[in-house]
């Protein structure tokens, strides 16, 4: 028998070592998945003892993940706390080939094509039998042609007799047929009386069995929300230690990743009989037909990083999105501040580059990118480089903990200071943070304190703080 739990008791386990949630009614035990979920650790923790169903479809999650949670589950929610489960449906696109047609044929067309076919047979004989007085005659005459089919000639002999008999033949054939090839025009084109033309039939009369035929499907698209689709590896690149950009091939040369800005990916791998999965954000765009560019810091301790640290040109990962609550288009906000920590920077970069290629767009971008060190900071030639075409639009402040000897810019951890000297003034800005768990915490505690909204665990493209 299931064991059902009540709202208040699931809200009793929310500690690091003891978390439940609540998916589709079903109570989840997540304290062992924090390592392996691929949203991190904190997301499940935010929701440690709360009904988390609507943030985890806006997720996206695959079919895989749908397992994993039913995995997890301990039990359901009482019934007085249960809430409407509404169902997910999953798109899925198949090659059709159509059965064989049955095609009604209506009576006037029918009518019309047996009416055709005699009068073309009336027509043949006619000229058979006439051929010769026609064929002596320069012109075909209208005259002619009437007068020699109306005559008919009834002799004595043999030969006057089937003269006349096939003459008689020919002419009732031609008037016949004519007049039944003009009522079916008329039929079929609705015309008659001057009404209007008549429903159609509800049983055919007659029925054609048409070849079958090859419906063609529409092509698959490149990226699905529910399932992974393997892309091979064309390009390593060691930017510096411990950070590769990889380019991963799309299915053709002219192929466009269908990933709005500010979006993400799932990116997953079979390790040791195990799918691990990891979200990143691309640094390539539309502008980039027929590949998926990453730049992926390699951690020792990581579970996917190692693996794509080591792969070879020719393997292949699987990618699964858009995914993401974050939709940039232009006029989001006249002023955006971005927060940025170590590879949190990728989506950062993605609405940069947008903003800078987008001469319409004319949104004011300040960027902090705190590292520890000054060989982690990652793309910093392509930010230095955006920052001077576009100096109007872009800036950027590099924060080290650990500065070279001279270091001009910011020292240490990126602190509430160091946030208001950007904010001075300015009144309609919007925040973007991407970083480690903890200075992700400590600048929404800054934030907070500065009087902006404090942003829940799940974000929305509206929030005045978005956190990837």
């Amino acid at each position: 028998m299931t064991t059902s739990y009540t709202l208040e008791e699931v809200g009793k386990h929310v500690t690091d070592k003891d978390c439940w949630i609540v998916i589709h009614n079903k109570v989840c035990d997540v304290t062992n998945y924090f390592e392996l979920h691929p949203g991190g650790a904190e997301v499940l923790k935010e929701y440690g003892g709360l009904d988390a169903t609507e943030p985890f479809e806006d997720a996206s999650h695959s079919d895989s993940a749908w397992g994993t949670m039913n995995s997890l589950v301990v039990g359901e929610l009482a019934e007085e706390h249960r809430q409407t489960d509404n169902v997910y449906y999953k798109t899925t696109h198949e090659n059709v080939e159509a059965a064989p047609i049955l095609a009604k044929t209506s009576t006037a067309k029918i009518l019309k094509s047996l009416s055709t076919k005699a009068l073309a047979l009336g027509l043949t004989g006619s000229l058979i039998y006439f051929g010769k007085p026609l064929l002596s005659t320069r012109w075909l005459s209208t005259d002619l042609l009437t007068n020699q089919l109306l005559r008919i000639r009834v002799g004595k002999s043999s030969g006057d007799f089937w003269y006349g008999y096939l003459s008689s033949i020919a002419t009732i054939s031609l008037l016949v047929t004519s007049g039944g090839y003009v009522a079916a025009n008329k039929l079929t084109s609705g015309g008659g009386h001057g009404g209007p033309s008549l429903p159609a039939r509800s049983k055919p009369t007659f029925r054609t069995l048409k070849k079958p035929s090859t419906i063609t499907p529409p092509e698959a698209p490149i990226l699905s929300t529910r399932s992974y689709r393997k892309f091979p590896l064309v390009h390593k690149e060691e930017l510096s230690p411990n950070v590769f950009l990889l380019v991963f091939s799309l299915p053709s040369p002219t192929a466009i990743l269908p990933l709005p800005t500010g979006q993400h990916v799932s990116v997953m791998a079979e390790i040791n009989g195990h799918s691990v999965s990891r979200s990143y954000t691309p640094i390539s765009n539309y502008k980039d037909p027929g590949v998926i560019e990453l730049v992926v810091k390699v951690y020792p301790t990581g579970l996917l990083t190692p693996h794509l640290g080591n792969m070879n040109i020719g393997d292949t990962v699987g990618f699964r999105g858009p995914i993401g609550a974050m939709k940039y288009k232009s006029g989001l906000s006249k002023r955006i501040l971005m927060i940025a920590g170590g590879t949190g920077v990728t989506p950062m970069y993605q609405v940069i580059r947008a903003i800078c290629e987008d001469e319409a767009d004319g949104t004011a971008v300040t960027l902090l990118y705190a590292n520890n060190n000054l060989e982690d900071i990652l793309m910093k030639e392509k930010l230095d480089a955006w920052a001077a075409a576009h100096p109007e639009k872009f800036s950027v402040s590099y924060v080290l903990v650990n500065p070279p000897n001279g270091w001009k810019d910011g020292k240490g951890f990126v602190s509430k200071e160091m946030i208001q000297q950007r904010l001075e003034g300015v009144l309609d800005t919007k925040v973007m943070l991407c970083g480690p768990p903890g200075m992700v915490k400590i600048m929404k505690t800054h934030l907070s304190n500065m009087g902006f909204p404090v942003p829940g665990p799940i974000s929305k493209a509206s929030d005045r703080v978005f956190i990837f």
